[in-house]
């Protein structure tokens, strides 16, 4: 697994055995976690046309279907593959922020 891009406070794409996963921070009121996806095949082509607006706007459909809602019908909600990726992408991120803070990491 490893993180490709990420937005602060907002959103990371990883790939893991060539699946693209979408980590979207979602909140709601007192309520916020995160929700993992995988990208389907028009979501992948669609980010390979459009790049990071793309994923903004899709982080953002995520966000406002209310995937973490009690009752809530968002169609992220049965793609949620947190339970099983969610320690090791957590990892990923954590360590992938900690070299662009400090500036170690010198690969873009």
């Amino acid at each position: 697994m490893e993180v490709l891009d990420h937005e602060p406070w907002g959103w990371s794409l990883l790939v893991d055995d060539g699946r693209l996963l979408l980590d979207v921070h979602v909140s709601h009121g007192p309520v916020s976690s995160s929700l993992v996806i995988a990208l389907d095949d028009t979501e992948r082509t669609a980010y390979r046309t459009e790049g990071r607006a793309y994923l903004h706007r899709l982080a953002a459909q995520v966000q406002d279907s209310a995937p973490l809602a009690a009752g809530s019908a968002s169609p992220y909600r049965a793609r949620d593959l947190t339970a099983e990726v969610g320690p090791e992408l957590t990892r990923k991120v954590v360590a992938w922020r900690e070299r662009h803070a400090t500036g170690t990491d010198t690969s873009g």
